[in-house]
């Protein structure tokens, strides 16, 4: 298997909440790549019982060059979860940039519609995509590069069933 895009989740280091659209008008969260070839970027929200007819605007920022994506959504288009998809074209030279999502709210219908936000920084949760090249050199490379930091940050999880494997057949 070739890896061709690479997934990084802020929310998974620490618990979340939810705050309702009406509370986060203006809501900002910095972030820095950690891969070139940034290219989509996921808001986590919720619409409990599917009903939100709210309006927002969610955009992204480069530090240096400005905008480089804004898109408005509708609750009415919203699942429970749902993922606030932003696409973009692929930024090659994204490794170690500032980001900043914005959350604007444009229209307050009934108010269900809700953010999720990391308990510890109140920021907002989210997933960034970065979209490899697709050739097979690179992929190779990728994979081989995975499988290395695995064995050097979880070599126990790797060699334990190993070691009971060979204690049991030997």
């Amino acid at each position: 298997m070739f890896p061709t895009i690479k997934m990084v989740e802020k929310s998974s280091s620490s618990d979340t909440s939810y705050l309702y659209l009406l509370e986060v008008d203006g809501l900002e969260t910095k972030f820095v790549s950690t891969d070139n070839n940034l290219n989509r970027v996921d808001v986590l929200f919720r619409n409990p019982g599917l009903d939100s007819m709210d309006e927002l605007e969610i955009s992204l920022y480069d530090e240096v060059d400005g905008i480089v994506v804004s898109k408005s959504f509708s609750g009415l288009n919203f699942g429970d979860p749902y993922y606030a998809r932003l696409d973009f074209n692929r930024i090659s030279t994204s490794l170690g940039k500032e980001y900043t999502i914005v959350i604007r709210v444009k229209k307050i219908v009934n108010g269900k519609l809700q953010l999720q936000v990391g308990m510890k920084d109140g920021g907002v949760d989210f997933i960034h995509f970065y979209k490899n090249d697709l050739s097979l050199l690179s992929s190779y490379r990728m994979t081989i590069e995975r499988i290395i930091g695995i064995l050097r940050f979880q070599p126990i999880v790797l060699l334990l069933p190993l070691l009971m494997v060979l204690i049991f057949v030997w």
